[in-house]
């Protein structure tokens, strides 16, 4: 019977691709970022209701 042996080579890790995902979730200064802060901007002009659409509601009435 032979003797088996694990092999010691180094071999080079394999690299797993980033996704978007995984970048966001990577700290950066100390924090995670998630999403971009929402803002309003009140110089632009609002859309006026149009059609029916302003009565549209979701769920059971």
């Amino acid at each position: 019977m032979t003797a088996v042996t694990r092999s010691t080579a180094e071999q080079p890790s394999v690299r797993v691709a980033r996704t978007g995902w995984a970048l966001a979730r990577r700290p950066r200064a100390g924090r995670v970022r998630t999403c971009v802060a929402a803002f309003v901007d009140r110089d632009a002009p609002a859309a006026p209701p149009a059609g029916t659409e302003q009565n549209i509601v979701r769920g059971a009435d």
